[in-house]
């Protein structure tokens, strides 16, 4: 059986650790704050009391913790280190720079341990674009990304009422990110700015559109943004498609997909529409898996193409 060692079981790990147990994992569990981690004894923990019980023997580590200081605190723990099993594999679920996974995973290669923090192992030392659509809470977007990036800009249309449009952005720059692109061509200057920085780019692609290219959405000619295309054709910067579930209450799933790549060919226009539709492809099976999360109010389509 695959026994795992759980370390922070606050807000978010809790609830993760009880799902691993429910599920038929060994599982141990510690918190600096012990009586946190006390309610995983009714699904079956086994409670630690130091970093060194709770990672021994086990093939698996995941960590849930809520800064850089309080994963440097734990994995520089002598303790922790010393008693890691050689070929085990830690996982880290922490909100952390990109900087301090790269740390640790270099660190830990020595001792024959596996450190995984995908995003930010991947994409980490390069400009990187994000692609969604409009589905359930998508305003925790660029929140999301900075737990894994230092510099994230979201890019936004501007509203046409002056008064909404002030008070939507000032929203969104507090909350979210402090970086609010706007779209058109001062925007794309800032993008590319940004993403030439190794800054990342979140982007909705789903909107209805007067320019862009003519591609398939749902087998019916639409107008959508090339942006993210041109941008990783031209430049080499990666577009990793996400998508964010509403749950039950007040909870939310986000999932990251693999890059989005196409064949290249040597015409430039054609690469773009191919790239374009891969984006759309994933727009709609996100929107088939759970059709109510979709908000778009204004008509997708344009008439101009559709007149069957």
């Amino acid at each position: 059986m695959t026994k795992i060692g759980f370390i922070g079981t606050g807000l978010m790990g809790l609830p993760m650790a009880k799902n691993l147990l429910k599920s038929g994992f060994k599982l141990k569990a510690f918190n600096r704050s012990i009586s946190k981690a006390e309610p995983l004894k009714e699904f079956g923990a086994e409670i630690s009391k130091t970093l060194g019980e709770v990672v021994k023997d086990n093939d698996f580590i995941i960590t849930m913790l809520t800064d850089d200081s309080a994963v440097d605190a734990i994995m520089s723990n002598s303790d922790l280190l010393q008693n890691l099993k050689s070929g085990s594999t830690v996982i880290d679920m922490s909100s952390v720079k990109p900087t301090t996974a790269t740390k640790y995973g270099n660190s830990l290669k020595s001792k024959n341990v596996n450190y995984l923090d995908e995003i930010a192992k991947k994409y980490s030392g390069k400009g990187a674009i994000f692609v969604s659509g409009h589905f359930a809470n998508w305003e925790i977007i660029p929140l999301i990304l900075r737990d894994y990036r230092d510099n994230v800009g979201g890019i936004y249309r501007h509203s046409n009422n002056f008064f909404v449009n002030q008070w939507v952005v000032k929203q969104r720059a507090k909350n979210t990110t402090p970086n609010q692109i706007k779209k058109g061509s001062s925007g794309a200057r800032e993008m590319l700015s940004l993403l030439k920085r190794n800054g990342t780019i979140a982007m909705l692609v789903d909107q209805k559109l007067s320019s862009g290219v003519e591609v398939d959405f749902f087998g019916t000619k639409s107008m959508t943004s090339d942006g993210a295309a041109s941008l990783a054709l031209k430049y080499g910067y990666p577009v990793i498609p996400m998508n964010v579930e509403r749950e039950k209450g007040s909870n939310f799933k986000v999932t990251f997909y693999e890059e989005i790549k196409i064949n290249i060919s040597d015409n430039n226009q054609d690469n773009i529409k191919k790239f374009t539709e891969e984006i759309n492809k994933f727009l709609e099976t996100c929107i088939r898996k759970k059709p109510e999360d979709w908000f778009w109010i204004h008509n997708r389509w344009d008439k101009r193409f559709n007149l069957d």
